[in-house]
């Protein structure tokens, strides 16, 4: 029992310290940031709030946003989001990360994948943001996995706010399918 217990202590240490405090960036910094983030209680059609922080770059604005959503903890060191948000932060963006419906500090139930959610919370958490008096109305979004999903997801709503959705990679099948669309060699019996 003692070493299963040590063994959990230790992976627990793990997580609970994120791997980066600075991401590592070829790019020049534009700004430093203002200060800690600021939670807000976004509300969306129906009431619900989604929990959401707010970092804002140094300086005067209006400014650029780039909104992640995510249900795996927007505080979670394991996730590294306070540390992405500070990257974009340094690069000049607002940064907002919200836990999505029903998950950590969100309310609401979470359903994964449902589109039911997931279109209308992204589309009026992007009208929130490019309503914000700190934001110049364009509002892109970052993400993989779950929350490169969350990008797509919003951008099939058309918004008055300018938007682009980055989504670093989403896989659909097996671990394999993904390997094999990124992949440089031809598929057999196939030229490259």
């Amino acid at each position: 029992m003692a070493d299963e217990r040590g063994g959990l202590a230790a992976w627990e240490a793990k997580h609970r310290q994120a791997a980066y405090e600075r991401i590592p960036s070829a790019t020049p910094d534009r700004a430093a940031a203002a200060g800690p983030p600021a939670e807000h209680g976004v509300a969306m059609r129906d009431g619900v709030r989604l929990a959401t922080d707010v970092y804002l770059p140094a300086g005067e604005g209006p400014f650029p946003a780039i909104l992640t959503r995510l249900p795996y903890g927007k505080r979670e060191p394991y996730c590294f989001m306070p540390a992405i948000a500070r990257h974009w932060v340094r690069k000049g963006y607002a940064a907002a990360v919200q836990d999505v419906r029903g998950k950590w500090a969100s309310e609401g139930s979470f359903e994964p994948n449902l589109n039911r959610h997931e279109i209308p919370d992204g589309h009026d958490s992007v009208a929130w943001l490019a309503a914000q008096p700190w934001c110049d109305g364009r509002v892109g979004m970052w993400g993989e996995s779950y929350y490169g999903f969350t990008c797509y997801a919003a951008a099939i709503r058309r918004s008055g706010a300018s938007r682009r959705a980055i989504s670093a990679s989403i896989a659909t099948g097996p671990p394999c399918a993904a390997a094999a669309c990124n992949s440089t060699r031809s598929a057999p019996g196939r030229s490259p």
